[in-house]
């Protein structure tokens, strides 16, 4: 039997988790997974090597419950831009992009990373469109390295020559899927998420006990 969680959008497209290892021996730090977004029988990469299962299910518990309560609305710059383009800007620390202070916090932050879910060879956004359904956007990233410079720093050969790259790359840009995600399935998918993060909760005691 394979070790996977599959949350499915409809018959062309679902989000699968590989696990190397059966759910009932997962804990707190479980990092052997993959997360894999299905579209029409082709495979795409979403995991990145930073966040545990738990993290990753409790980011999609997390938006996926603000959307469900329509309380994860897209900030109005998006009317005029496409997320996607925008966070390869972002990237890029092009000009195009805006920060905001969140509420509670000191520090500025780029206003996509809310919508943020997960993201490798290709982006995944949740958020709420304008009508209050739950949209689901995945979306490609530059191909290339991002450029951070700090103030004063100018940029290397190598640098402008990515530039160059991002620029000509971002001129074809289009966003790779916009679904709806039906209310019924986003709460299956939050139901579904709930009860494996208590079946990690409940091995990670349980290990702790032995």
């Amino acid at each position: 039997m394979k070790n996977e969680i599959i949350f499915k959008l409809n018959s062309g497209e679902k989000i699968v988790i590989l696990l190397k290892d059966a759910l009932k021996d997962i804990r707190c730090c479980y990092f052997d997974f993959d997360i894999l977004l299905i579209e029409n029988n082709h495979y795409y990469n979403l995991s990145n090597s930073i966040d545990s299962l738990r993290v990753s299910l409790e980011n999609l518990q997390s938006l996926l419950t603000l959307a469900f309560q329509n309380k994860l609305s897209l900030h109005k710059a998006f009317q005029h831009i496409d997320i996607g383009y925008m966070y390869n800007e972002y990237k890029l620390s092009q000009p195009s992009v805006i920060y905001e202070t969140p509420e509670g916090s000191k520090f500025k932050s780029w206003i996509g990373d809310k919508y943020l879910l997960w993201g490798n060879e290709l982006i995944l956004w949740i958020y709420n469109n304008d009508l209050g359904e739950i949209i689901l956007e995945v979306t490609p990233p530059f191909p290339g390295e991002s450029i951070y410079l700090a103030p004063g720093e100018e940029m290397t050969e190598e640098d402008k020559k990515n530039l160059i790259r991002y620029h000509n790359w971002i001129k074809g840009y289009q966003p790779f899927l916009i679904q709806i995600i039906p209310r019924e399935i986003a709460k299956q998918w939050i139901e579904q998420a709930n009860n494996i993060l208590k079946i990690i909760e409940n091995n990670t005691k349980q290990g702790m006990r032995e």
